[in-house]
């Protein structure tokens, strides 16, 4: 019955679908889980995307500027919400009006708003974010194509649906960038990434979020580590080598 009332064209539709699978990619790529996808016509939207609790509650307007951890949820979830209006746009920008990506931009502003008072900072702190996540659904198109394709056949999925959908893309999923002068993982440093990943580090940390991007990298094979990056996967090993074997504390004291 709902199907009926719908008298959205093709082409609309079909940069519905674009534009959830955005918010969908961007919130996975960021280690973010999802629990519903949709682009069924209803009252006020013409789809949605849930995704899992990134942080309780929103600082009030006038506290202090947010700590590292809130700050790092907060930038997450801007890229969540800019991911749908950008990812329709790249689609088909001729489909895209503005009020399309109006309750996403209210979303992001009111987390920018907590990351960066001024109106100068608030507009730079915009525009890194939006280049962010520009780059991440530029590296990750393939990924948004098929999420869309598959919310056009089922109109609607669950989130293991989705990610499924995601891994069946036959696409390495790439949230860093690619450096000049970059190389593959060594065994040695191909193993302290899974022992860092099997002793449960702090949840949604940034130690977290960078220990599952290069190691989803070195699992394919992909010139990720620098010694910039090693530096730093050897730093975090440091801080939790009270949960690794003493075999690799003796390496990463050593490294």
């Amino acid at each position: 019955m709902a199907q009926s009332r719908d008298r959205r064209s093709p082409p609309v539709i079909k940069s519905t679908a674009y534009h959830e699978a955005g918010h969908a990619v961007v919130a996975w790529l960021q280690g973010v889980g999802l629990s519903r996808g949709s682009i069924v016509l209803e009252p006020g939207r013409h789809g949605h995307i849930r995704h899992h609790l990134i942080f309780g509650c929103m600082p009030p307007p006038d506290s202090v500027l947010p700590g590292a951890s809130a700050k790092f949820r907060l930038e997450k979830k801007v890229r969540i919400s800019l991911a749908g209006p950008l990812a329709q746009k790249k689609f088909n920008s001729r489909t895209y009006r503005s009020w399309h990506g109006e309750a996403d931009h209210n979303q992001a502003a009111d987390c920018v708003s907590c990351l960066a008072r001024p109106d100068d900072e608030f507009v730079a702190y915009w525009k890194l974010l939006e280049v962010q996540t520009r780059n991440l659904l530029n590296r990750n198109w393939p990924l948004v194509e098929a999420v869309a394709a598959a919310l056009l056949v089922r109109r609607t999925l669950k989130g293991p649906e989705i990610v499924k959908v995601i891994y069946a893309a036959g696409h390495t999923p790439s949230t860093m960038p690619p450096e000049i002068g970059a190389r593959q993982a060594t065994a040695e440093e191909a193993r302290v990434l899974q022992v860092l990943l099997r002793c449960k580090l702090p949840p949604h940390s940034a130690d977290l979020q960078f220990v599952i991007a290069i190691d989803t990298a070195a699992r394919h094979g992909l010139d990720i580590m620098t010694p910039g990056r090693k530096a730093y996967l050897w730093r975090i090993a440091r801080r939790h080598r009270d949960r690794l074997p003493e075999k690799l504390q003796s390496m990463i004291t050593e490294g």
